[in-house]
């Protein structure tokens, strides 16, 4: 590997600001550019070890390979100009950061290497789990829900409310006795801009909506219409138009993506463990070395 350590850390750097901050380094506060630093010292350590690894000689990168990630990395500025700009930022030429790119590559096909001696999840494994964690795979009530919104002032007045309340009201009877002049009606009166579309809300579960709102719909039965509720937007009447209950997913409908991620999180775990080992390694180096001297 022909990039020196100066040039490794530059672009360890730029790569972190861009991905934390989304602003070169140069453009960072000083505090934020000690944690980057930081950041991109550690990596730079880590990236050494793993280098050093017999993994990491079996690797070959090819040219293409390096040429085709160059040119989308630098395709991800809006120009030529503001890459070479951000490089010359950097003390990087070029050539310096095709080489630290192309350590970072190899750095990671080691670990995706190491990533693939996982154990795959077995059926019975990814059965356990689920069986273990069933409010994960189950979907949460929801209720098709319209609305009609008329706003307060934050130092609305009761006379104020009064006025609304009873507007409202009024609007309800309306609906109760004709359903389909609620979408005119949210359209003529709602302040919410889901007025435009008959007040729709969509399908709502709890925790979407004000908890007083959630308080009242969760409550309602199918063609219910409220009484006007109040939430820090102000008076709204709820239409309740469907109801789903709650459900749960089979095992065979979940089973793919249970799978997939259990297998994403052990082979994770191999390469968090196996870079554990590396750095005892070093430790241990470091300690004979000193014990020798």
């Amino acid at each position: 590997m022909l990039v020196n350590e100066k040039e490794a850390l530059a672009y360890l750097e730029l790569k972190i600001a861009n991905a934390r901050f989304a602003h070169a380094p140069g453009q960072l506060t000083a505090h934020q550019q000690r944690e980057i630093k930081l950041i991109a010292r550690r990596q730079f350590i880590l990236e050494e070890r793993v280098l050093a690894s017999s993994e990491a000689q079996q690797i070959v990168l090819t040219d293409a390979t390096l040429d085709e990630v160059f040119f989308r990395q630098r395709e991800a500025y809006d120009s030529t100009q503001l890459f070479e700009q951000a490089l010359s930022q950097q003390s990087l030429t070029k050539d310096g950061y095709r080489m630290a790119l192309q350590r970072e590559l190899i750095v990671d096909a080691v670990l995706e290497t190491v990533a693939h001696r996982a154990k795959p999840v077995s059926e019975q494994e990814a059965r356990e789990y689920y069986d273990r964690y069933p409010e994960r795979f189950t979907l949460p009530e929801k209720r098709r829900t319209s609305h009609i919104l008329i706003t307060l002032k934050d130092d609305f007045s009761e006379s104020e409310a009064q006025e609304v309340r009873e507007l409202l009201n009024v609007i309800r009877v309306q609906v109760m006795e004709d359903p389909e002049s609620f979408n005119e009606l949210a359209l003529r009166y709602s302040q919410c801009p889901t007025a435009v579309e008959g007040g729709q809300l969509g399908l709502v579960p709890q925790g979407i909506l004000y908890d007083e709102l959630d308080a009242v719909l969760f409550k309602m039965k199918i063609g219910d219409i409220s009484a006007p509720v109040l939430s820090p937007m102000g008076y709204h009447l709820l239409w309740c138009k469907e109801l789903i209950p709650t459900e749960k997913k089979t095992f065979a409908e979940a089973r793919d993506v249970i799978l997939q991620k259990m297998n994403i999180k052990r082979k994770e775990e191999l390469k968090k463990d196996w870079i554990r080992q590396l750095s005892r390694v070093a430790v241990q180096d470091r300690s004979r070395k000193s014990e020798q001297e």
